[in-house]
């Protein structure tokens, strides 16, 4: 996987600007170029690392065709057709993590959210901050599989 940090923690306005995203992707050697749209140029790099959805603002992040070739790049089973929502739902219920590539509008979903803790219950980091103190979230979290605080980093270490 790719190092996306840098540009993953910007502000969605610099997020959203074409030749930031395009400089930190060819960097980070995915095949774009000037000619494409910014919309062209993250579904380029996501079908590479469905990971570098972290670097979509929040309005990327809700462009379904985005959001799915992500999700597909990553392993979800997902199909074309489905919703926004839809993808989400399915991405987490498979791994409470997928809520971390969610748009925010998703993350504040209670039935989006309590999918994902009852898959992970580590995935509560995730929801909006407030969901973190629904009840019903916190009892999906706790009765879940898996502990509500890591004992070992997730994948790309932990991102609040």
């Amino acid at each position: 996987t790719s190092n996306f940090e840098a540009l993953e923690y910007a502000d969605d306005s610099i997020k959203s600007d074409k030749d930031v995203a395009l400089l930190a992707f060819k960097c980070m050697g995915c095949e774009v170029d000037d000619h494409m749209s910014l919309k062209e140029i993250f579904l380029a790099a996501v079908q590479q690392d469905g990971e570098a959805i972290l670097c979509a603002s929040d309005s990327m992040r809700c462009d379904k065709d985005i959001t799915f070739s992500a999700f597909k790049s990553m392993g979800y089973d997902v199909e074309e057709h489905m919703s926004l929502k839809e993808l989400v739902l399915a991405a987490v219920q498979a791994d409470g993590q997928a809520l971390e590539f969610s748009p925010k509008h998703l993350k504040a979903d209670k039935e989006v959210a309590l999918a994902a803790v009852g898959q992970d219950g580590s995935a509560l980091q995730y929801a909006d901050d407030f969901l973190k103190s629904d009840q019903d979230l916190i009892k999906a979290a706790a009765e879940s599989d898996s502990p509500l605080v890591r004992k070992t980093p997730s994948r790309r270490g932990s991102r609040n």
